[in-house]
């Protein structure tokens, strides 16, 4: 939603269904079910200042060719869900995000 002709706002919300992960044999129990309530706010924005003289102008490189953009989104997940599940084929823990190796 553009605020002004400098300034745009992005208000949402994302809903996550996280399903229990269950072992092909049922030989692990994750001790917990379905979690269906996962509605999380979002805010985003973008500013591009007027700024035309002066050491701002010249710091900004006049209007038009400098944006300030920002946002703000509550994230949640289950605590080693992945690593109880899916032990080293995970996501979190393959570089570059992070490593995990079985030492013998």
């Amino acid at each position: 939603m553009r605020v002004k002709h400098n300034l745009t706002l992005n208000l949402g919300a994302r809903y996550e269904y996280v399903r229990a992960p269950k072992e092909k044999e049922h030989r692990f129990d994750y001790i917990f079910g379905d979690d269906k309530d996962n509605i999380e706010p979002r805010f985003g924005f973008a500013y591009s200042p007027d700024f035309k003289d002066g050491w701002l102008g010249k710091l900004t490189g006049g209007v038009g060719n400098f944006v300030i953009r920002g946002g703000y989104g509550i994230n949640h997940t289950r605590l080693f869900q992945s690593i109880f599940s899916q032990n080293q084929l995970s996501i979190r823990t393959q570089p570059p995000n992070g490593y995990a190796d079985v030492f013998t």
